[in-house]
């Protein structure tokens, strides 16, 4: 914790390209993970997030998010039932 990323913004931007959803845990206000984000949306990805404290630094881009549509996740759970049924399938298998 505390430790800058060692992954470019690009780099993350990539990676959201070849995936079906996005997962945001932490992340502060200034931080790269809201370009990746946007970017999700605007390829039509879905977009979860993991709500934090209200008052911590790294809870601001989740939080913020989840009040603009992202999905809220509590458990890994919440995250497979929304997932594509090929995509559950797969995992099942």
């Amino acid at each position: 914790m505390g430790t800058p990323s060692q992954i470019s913004t690009s780099t993350l931007t990539k990676l959201e390209g070849l995936s079906i959803a996005v997962l945001v845990v932490e992340a502060a206000e200034n931080s790269g993970t809201r370009v990746t984000s946007r970017c999700a949306a605007e390829q039509n990805r879905d977009l979860f997030a993991v709500p934090g404290n209200g008052t911590g630094a790294n809870s601001w881009t989740p939080n913020t998010l989840i009040k603009q549509g992202a999905k809220l996740v509590a458990t890994w759970e919440d995250v497979c039932e929304d997932l594509p049924s090929q995509v559950r399938l797969e995992r099942e298998a």
